[in-house]
């Protein structure tokens, strides 16, 4: 684990480059997204196994553009030894605390400003795992300025870069 922990700290390389990298139309492993930087062989299949399907939704305001990433809904994702890795939202999440180090819950996603990592959070619109960015530097198709609006939902964690 301490081996996910330097990862984290390092913040995976180049963080424009992981934002390039997070899919946005037909999904992309994860393993590519961290920038193949996960110091772990026993995980590195799994890693490179989990396929996270991406839309956007652009609002007017640019600040607020989200690069979302839709949660599990029960199919099983399988390592390429076809190993099971998760089949769920919940055991993503676990698997997420596992490699990359134990996120960080929230009682909402507003607790998350000024932050910047992958995050999970659910609400009225459901789940959702998310490339998440609220500093001030920002990134092209990420979430960039305030996020008072999110105060509303119910779990949310939040694995920092």
């Amino acid at each position: 684990m301490a081996a996910a922990n330097t990862a984290a700290s390092h913040k995976f390389g180049d963080w424009d480059t992981f934002a390039e990298n997070w899919p946005i139309e037909g999904g992309s492993d994860l393993r590519k997204m961290l920038g193949g930087a996960v110091p772990l062989p026993t995980t590195e299949d799994a890693i490179s196994a989990v396929r996270l399907s991406a839309t956007i939704n652009a609002s007017a305001d640019d600040d607020h553009k989200m690069t979302f990433s839709s949660m599990f809904t029960g199919a099983e994702v399988k390592d390429k030894a076809g190993n099971y890795v998760c089949s769920s939202a919940k055991e993503l999440k676990l698997w997420l605390d596992r490699t990359l180090g134990k996120g960080k819950h929230m009682a909402n996603a507003g607790k998350a400003a000024g932050k910047r990592g992958i995050i999970y959070w659910s609400g009225p619109f459901g789940g959702y795992f998310e490339l998440w960015d609220t500093t001030d530097d920002g990134f092209k198709g990420g979430v960039k300025g305030a996020v008072d609006h999110w105060d509303d939902c119910t779990d949310c964690c939040l694995w920092e870069m």
